[in-house]
């Protein structure tokens, strides 16, 4: 990005630029005109009416233009001049704007300082849910038809034994 000063360079270049070309595109667009006294010495043929309109109606397309393209570029200029440090601007002015502006910092980079660390609590419950996920999801892998069936018979085996060491009250 370029400093105001170059900005304002570029859009006086550029005014300069719309002007010239619209001097030069008015002078080759304008109608012919005629002088009284140089009618008798000219032998050059008048333009029918409807030529004259034409060349009238282009002309007034390219005044528009071209007054839209050079008022657009002094409102540029003026804008950017606005905005230039005034000569009022004093160091002691400016060092309490850079003061104000380094507290609003200050401010700003601890508020995001909190969003982080509240982004990094997140993160690791969210860390931590997956992780329980993916044990849960290894335990149930593990448990296959041998291991349930196997299950299955050393739970009934221990029912067995328990009911033969049962001791009958009476």
């Amino acid at each position: 990005m370029s400093d105001r000063l170059s900005q304002l360079q570029d859009f006086v270049n550029d005014l300069a630029i719309h002007m010239c070309n619209s001097i030069g595109v008015l002078h080759e667009t304008a109608p012919p005109s005629s002088f009284d006294d140089a009618e008798t010495r000219t032998t050059t043929p008048r333009p029918d009416a409807a030529e004259v309109e034409a060349q009238r109606a282009e002309s007034r397309r390219n005044i528009e233009l071209f007054s839209n393209l050079i008022t657009r570029s002094f409102k540029n200029i003026d804008t950017l001049i606005d905005s230039l440090p005034s000569e009022e601007s004093t160091s002691s002015l400016q060092a309490a704007t850079l003061q104000k502006i380094q507290t609003e910092n200050q401010a700003e980079a601890e508020r995001l300082r909190s969003f982080v660390e509240k982004g990094e609590r997140i993160h690791d419950k969210i860390q931590a849910a997956l992780d329980d996920i993916a044990d849960t999801q290894l335990d149930a892998r593990r448990l296959t038809v041998k291991n349930i069936t196997q299950y299955k018979l050393k739970k009934e085996e221990a029912i067995k034994n328990e009911m033969k060491y049962e001791v009958p009250f009476n």
